[in-house]
């Protein structure tokens, strides 16, 4: 359904992600102000859009405007290929990142979300919480080009109360399926991959290197860890864990 309203709707695809953020650039016209304003509780009320996708819609679509390339933006089908190209998409199923508002129903298990598509992200807070927002980036994508709805989980986005932290990190890993912890700094994290067995969470270890990764020596990994039989993945640009998430959730 997505995919046919950007096609078809030739103002909706420039002029969408301003009218979900609410926010429009001063070159905008007026009149294209307005459609976007009479759309917007429409579209909201309607579908629930990935923005990163819209995002880049409008961020082509900026660039060939400075660019002079006004003929461009009345290509619609060309934006949404280049689009699909950048994000590493499906031009084909574009339509999975949009969706109807799901009806309301109950919770299972007292959860917003199945077991089996909860991803427990693990890392010492202390020297380490940037791979976070990484992982939560390679969750989103596996979601757009799969169709997956994979929930980042983490102590970050909860309150946690003084001195709850480990029963409440415990708490959160039982109700996940899957977990990818960071090892590259050792800390409180292992007392979580020692107890995901237990839960029967499927773990990925992944452990930063300090020089680019030679296959025939990966840095090295406490005896602790590499006979505990995980998978391990190493990186060297943080970066990488965004590509090592998409390609280890199934």
């Amino acid at each position: 359904m997505c995919a046919t309203l950007l096609i078809r709707g030739r103002v909706l695809i420039s002029d969408t992600p301003a009218a979900l953020s609410g926010r429009y650039s001063e070159g905008e016209p007026v009149y294209c102000r307005t459609r976007c304003l009479t759309r917007q509780n429409t579209l909201r009320n309607l579908l629930v859009c990935d923005l990163m996708v819209l995002r880049q819609v409008k961020e082509i679509s900026a660039r060939a405007k400075m660019g002079g390339r006004w003929n461009e933006i009345r290509e619609p089908e060309e934006r949404l290929k280049r689009t699909a190209s950048e994000l590493d998409l499906d031009a084909g199923k574009l339509s999975r990142v949009c969706a109807r508002l799901p009806k309301p129903g109950k919770a299972i298990v007292g959860l917003p979300q199945p077991r089996e598509t909860r991803v427990f992200i693990g890392t010492n807070y202390d020297v380490n919480v940037g791979i976070i927002p990484l992982v939560k980036e390679g969750i989103k994508r596996k979601n757009v080009s799969s169709g997956s709805a994979y929930v980042p989980v983490t102590l970050l986005d909860v309150v946690v109360p003084r001195g709850s932290t480990h029963d409440l990190s415990l708490i959160l890993l039982h109700t996940c399926a899957y977990a990818i912890v960071d090892v590259s700094h050792p800390g409180g994290q292992f007392v979580e991959i020692e107890r995901a067995r237990d839960y029967g969470v499927n773990v990925l270890l992944v452990r930063q290197a300090a020089t680019p990764i030679d296959p025939n020596r990966p840095p090295h990994i406490s005896e602790m860890i590499s006979t505990i039989g995980y998978d391990v993945k190493y990186y060297f640009d943080p970066r990488e864990l965004i590509g090592i998430t998409k390609d280890y959730l199934p």
